[in-house]
């Protein structure tokens, strides 16, 4: 044989070698990315059902069998391995109160529908899915039968990271959730946190301190982990009535003592007014619907202001509401009152809560000298809810319906005195806007406390 010869025998024997060396980790290659696109698909489909599942998240059983559903129809819509649909099962969910909860803390379906209050996440897991992710790996079963196939899986965890609940809060008038108030002959009425739904309340002029002439009214700290109540930090969530914050109800949050209430053209853009320059925007914060005032509503017979009066102030007197003493003054007459009713009515304290009715303003309104007050025609609906009834305005933009209700902190108090302070919130409590606030008066009507879950928010990925 000649030296050619041999030569090529060795490069061939060198080439087929290789070759085989190249087939070996193409076809590793190939499993790997086979593992890799399934593990995409995977993780696709978990934040997909995620976050979809996470906005119904209200804290109620009805949100948990919401959230099922929603994570029901959007597994439908995928697929793995290209082409074979998800069966999917709601194994795969778990329910917790923390995205970083751990172990046991993360509830099934089961559990959460049974106790679905504070469950402001959702996890997803793909590994309690049955079979979609297993991955045959032909290539690497050379190096062993326990490399002929791999399992993927995937999470992923979605949540609340804002709340709909404005930056501007206020006192609890009372540290008692549900109370009942007498009211003579009437039906005793329904009182939470001091105040009376139905009544109008000037939100920057509160104080349940007794003998206080000082009111006290606070911005809160916007962003969670921040300590920042400045007008530049806290207007733009004013504008929303939002916060970037998982949670407020129960919380401890830092609140500022403003020097001067300068963000009322925020409030006002619900009215329809963007002063130049605005400090939103209509296509993020559009108008209400309804743009109507009721600073002197044309529906109630003698009031003629948006809000009740304060009530006399001094020893053993809070800063409150003529609204909120158990007896008239001399001096309370019908106006006194300011607008009743635009939103809501008063309620019974009894059972369910049932509204009270108007003819019984004369027990529940009571005055020191003149007429009580009343509604002209007596209408049984809701000013606010009802244009047919000349009670509305339509703004010049496009509006959103219900975009006068601001949602706001109830705080235990006193908070510490300083101009910044941690403040613990009690409630959040429903208030809708009677006319456009000024630098003096944010005039709202009280409309209960509400769950904060119930209002929703931003969703978001957390894992």
């Amino acid at each position: 044989m000649t030296a050619f010869a041999r030569r090529r025998g060795s490069i061939s024997i060198a080439f087929a070698l290789m070759l085989a060396s190249v087939l070996a980790f193409a076809g590793l290659a190939l499993d790997m990315a086979q593992l890799y696109s399934r593990k995409q698909e995977l993780q696709q489909l978990a934040d997909a059902v995620a976050l979809a599942a996470a906005q119904s998240l209200n804290g109620t059983a009805g949100g948990i069998d919401s959230a099922v559903q929603k994570a029901g129809t959007i597994a439908a819509g995928y697929h793995y391995a290209y082409i074979k649909p998800v069966a999917w099962n709601s194994n795969a969910l778990s329910f917790a109160a923390s995205a970083d909860a751990t172990g046991s803390e993360w509830q099934d379906v089961a559990g959460a529908t049974a106790s679905p209050a504070g469950l402001r996440y959702v996890r997803v897991d793909t590994s309690k899915l049955d079979g979609i992710g297993d991955v045959a790996t032909p290539f690497s079963a050379v190096l062993g039968a326990v490399y002929a196939s791999a399992s993927m899986a995937a999470q992923a965890v979605a949540g609340r990271s804002g709340v709909e609940v404005a930056p501007l809060a206020v006192c609890a008038m009372s540290a008692t959730p549900d109370a009942a108030r007498a009211n003579g002959l009437g039906d005793t009425e329904w009182v939470q946190y001091g105040f009376r739904h139905g009544v109008s309340y000037n939100l920057l002029n509160l104080n349940p301190a007794i003998g206080a002439t000082t009111p006290e009214y606070f911005l809160v700290a916007p962003q969670a982990g921040s300590a920042d109540t400045s007008d530049s930090k806290v207007g733009p969530y004013l504008c929303s009535g939002s916060m970037a914050r998982d949670t407020v109800t129960g919380a401890t949050v830092t609140v500022g003592r403003p020097g001067a209430f300068t963000l009322s053209g925020h409030l006002n853009t619900r009215f329809d007014v963007f002063p130049a320059p605005s400090p939103c925007t209509a296509r993020g914060t559009p108008p209400d619907t309804n743009i109507k005032s009721y600073a002197v509503p044309n529906w109630m017979a003698a009031p003629t202001a948006s809000h009740a009066q304060p009530g006399a102030t001094g020893a053993g007197q809070k800063l409150d509401t003529v609204a909120d003493r158990t007896a008239a003054a001399a001096t309370t007459t019908a106006a006194s009152y300011g607008a009743l009713w635009v939103y809501g009515g008063a309620k019974r304290f009894a059972g369910a809560h049932d509204p009270i009715a108007k003819a019984q303003w004369q027990y529940l309104y009571p005055v020191g000298g003149g007429s009580t007050p009343a509604a002209a025609g007596n209408l049984g609906v809701s000013p606010y809810l009802s244009p047919a009834l000349g009670q509305s305005a339509s703004p010049v933009r496009a509006g959103r319906k219900l975009r006068r209700l601001v949602f706001i902190p109830l705080l235990a108090c006193p908070v510490a005195a300083g101009a910044s302070a941690q403040a613990q919130v009690l409630a959040v409590a429903r208030f809708l806007l009677t006319a456009p606030a000024s630098a003096t008066a944010v005039s709202a009507e009280f409309a209960g406390v509400v769950s904060e879950q119930s209002l929703g928010g931003m969703v978001e990925l957390y894992q």
